[in-house]
């Protein structure tokens, strides 16, 4: 009995965390990044109703403060987006992939950090159906066995008993 609200229950924590986060995210926005410092970047953020993570391959050296940045804004403003890299959204759905040859011209050649990014944005309500589906085949998988049983009894009939 433990054991199967164990497992269950930690099948139950990633919905809650989604829920918690898809509310916070109508009213905050948050983003954290990570630099390696070898040309790597690791990009996160979380804010109206959907969770976006990018990958970045850059000339960008690392910052001074460490590799671990991030950031809050109480109330995030309309036109910022998430990991806005691509044309459009379909269900809030997001894939994007980027090249930046750099950021300006100098003699007619692109010059600055050079990048590739790739992004993808999944909306909240997604990752809770995915978690809910996956919640309710653990939580059939682990129910109680059926116990006592036993044979199927047939019961006599009249002329049986005679």
């Amino acid at each position: 009995m433990p054991k199967r609200w164990f497992i269950r229950s930690f099948f139950i924590l990633p919905i809650l965390l989604c829920v918690v986060g898809w509310g916070w995210s109508h009213f905050n926005w948050d983003m954290f990044e990570y630099c390696t410092g070898h040309g790597f970047l690791i990009d996160g953020a979380s804010g109206q109703g959907c969770l976006s993570l990018a990958f970045w391959s850059t000339d960008l050296p690392q910052k001074d403060d460490g590799p671990w940045w991030s950031r809050h804004d109480a109330l995030p403003p309309k036109n910022r987006c998430l990991v806005r890299l691509g044309n459009g959204t379909f269900l809030g759905f997001l894939y994007s992939h980027n090249v930046s040859l750099g950021n300006q011209i100098i003699n007619g050649v692109w010059e600055g950090p050079k990048s590739e990014i790739w992004g993808v944005t999944v909306p909240y309500w997604f990752l809770l159906v995915v978690f809910s589906l996956l919640l309710l085949f653990v939580w059939r998988k682990t129910g109680q066995k059926k116990m006592g049983q036993g044979f199927p009894v047939i019961m006599a009939t009249d002329k049986e008993k005679a």
